[in-house]
């Protein structure tokens, strides 16, 4: 995530902290441009998960193994690996946790998630989150609402068309579950 962006997420994980209730999970999702070494260092220190797509640039270190390539992890469709250790080699970037590697079929790349929960929950909430963010991503994107498209660099202006696509996806939903 680039310098510039710091401040306004910073400032939106400091609004979110106090409207959340203690007890509720929150596992907070990232594509692989966002992700920060501090973004996941903040969204632990609020008492929530990272959950954070990292692209197959650093190194992983399985617990109890020494550093390989995260891009040599996983050499086809069709494979997973999940487990904990230590990611990025270099002292000041490294993070443990649990890494999720999956190659699904069609893809060109496989995605690597890597987060605090242990790899029983990671493994729970990637079945049941993947298939969304996919179809959301999609629908935010290329097959509906062409976010990707927006030249816009105000953010008061950016904010307004989220909230708009926000209303529009929960009225879209609602309709498709009202035909069902």
């Amino acid at each position: 995530m680039s310098e510039e962006h710091h401040p306004g997420v910073r400032r939106l994980l400091a609004a979110l902290a106090g409207t959340i209730p203690d007890d509720w999970l929150v596992i907070v999702l990232a594509d692989r441009g966002l992700y920060a070494r501090w973004l996941d260092q903040q969204i632990r220190t609020q008492g929530w998960h990272p959950f954070l797509r990292i692209a197959a640039r650093g190194y992983f270190a399985p617990t109890g193994g020494a550093f390989q390539p995260l891009k040599g992890l996983l050499t086809a469709e069709g494979q997973s690996w999940l487990g904990t250790g230590t990611c990025f080699q270099s002292p000041q970037a490294q993070l443990r946790g649990t890494l999720l590697a999956s190659w699904g079929p069609g893809t060109s790349e496989p995605w690597l998630i890597l987060t605090d929960l242990t790899p029983s929950e990671a493994q729970t909430a990637w079945y049941r989150l993947r298939a969304w963010i996919e179809r959301f991503f999609k629908c935010l994107k290329r097959a509906g609402w062409h976010w990707e498209q927006t030249k816009m660099t105000d953010p008061a202006r950016a904010e307004r068309l989220w909230l708009a696509i926000a209303v529009a996806t929960l009225w879209v939903i609602a309709r498709g579950a009202e035909a069902d």
